[in-house]
């Protein structure tokens, strides 16, 4: 067992510069956060020989500031860790003066922020992930409008309109629900349930694929309507997910078929495409973020795996389930369910 192994994980500690000697102290549990064993010397150098390299100017024009009488802003900085982690950290502190009003002391605190980096990134690339496909579907309706109705398909202006609305509608839904600062956590949780024409809407997203995807076949197999409740735009986002994972893991010229079929108090959605399919032991982990069943399947190979967790996410948050299967002539089948509408 590391030296680093026994240390106790600790999430804030104690800093301290004497101005006179612009030498930093730093207490235990700080040294533990950095990875640096409690009885080891630990001064300035030591801390510059961590400090990541982008980092290394700003922290040392705020280091000139703590042993002046500047404000001492609050700082965000990584360190690369002994043991090969790159860990994110935030400064704070204030200035103690002396008898004759100079300050001769600064100290403060230091937290560790890596795990609140972390989900900010994870977020930001969530919302990359699912803002490509809305972003371009209304350029493409946008060129289409630009010239003049000539398009490859049968489509209105105000269609082409409606569509860049919806998707409008939706990227909105994206931001609020990623980057709310609501003080209440679950206030960002929160569904917008309605009851709408799910037959309709999956209409709609299929149009918008054929669009993008020419050299694939879009296919439904039910065309009355059928209500549901649920978040419209979340479930929008939903549908594109699904259709462009099945895009993403199938030939070009094969056929996606769009099923809606009743389960009780449920409707329950399937996308099957004819793709070579997923192995048996990869069955339960494809919904599981940054998971990659075969990356090199993919037709651009840039999958990040995040599209399938948030499907499973946003359709738990509805009550329903999500969940996939082999297909019977191969290929594979994704399933969600959605609870049916009371009226």
């Amino acid at each position: 067992m590391t030296e680093l192994a026994r240390l106790p994980r600790h999430f804030t500690g104690n800093w301290k510069i004497d101005t006179a000697q612009t030498g930093l102290s730093i207490c235990p549990k700080t040294k533990s956060m950095f990875g640096i064993c409690d009885c080891r010397h630990f001064g300035l150098r030591d801390f510059f020989r961590l400090l990541d390299r982008s980092n290394l100017l700003r922290f040392k024009n705020w280091m000139r500031g703590a042993c002046s009488s500047e404000i001492l802003e609050p700082m965000c900085f990584s360190l690369n860790t002994e043991n090969g982690e790159i860990l994110s950290y935030k400064i704070t502190g204030f200035h103690c003066t002396g008898n004759w009003g100079l300050p001769n002391m600064a100290l403060g605190v230091i937290e560790d922020i890596t795990q609140k980096v972390q989900e900010d990134r994870v977020a930001l690339s969530i919302i990359n992930h699912e803002m490509r496909t809305p972003l371009s579907v209304m350029k493409l309706n946008a060129q289409m409008i630009q010239r003049s109705g000539n398009v490859p398909y049968k489509i209105s202006p105000s269609e082409m309109a409606s569509t860049i609305e919806r998707h409008i509608d939706g990227l909105t839904s994206i931001l609020d629900q990623y980057i709310s600062h609501a003080p209440d956590s679950t206030e960002a949780e929160k569904l917008n349930r309605t009851d709408f024409d799910l037959n309709r809407l999956i209409d709609q997203v299929m149009n918008d694929m054929k669009g993008l995807h020419q050299d694939h076949q879009f296919c439904k197999t039910k065309n009355r309507p059928v209500m549901v409740n649920a978040d419209r735009y979340l479930i929008l986002q939903v549908l594109i997910n699904y259709l462009t994972n099945a895009v993403k893991y199938s030939p070009k010229g094969s056929a996606i078929y769009v099923a809606i079929n009743s389960k009780g108090q449920k409707i329950e959605v399937t996308v099957t495409d004819e793709g070579s399919g997923i192995a048996e032991a990869d069955l339960s982990r494809v919904f599981e973020r940054f998971y990659k069943a075969d990356p090199l399947k993919t037709a651009n190979g840039v999958s990040k795996g995040l599209g399938l967790n948030v499907v499973k996410q946003l359709i738990e948050r509805h009550g329903g389930e999500a969940f996939v299967t082999r297909g019977s002539k191969g290929g594979s089948v994704f399933h969600f369910t959605l609870p049916r509408s009371a009226k």
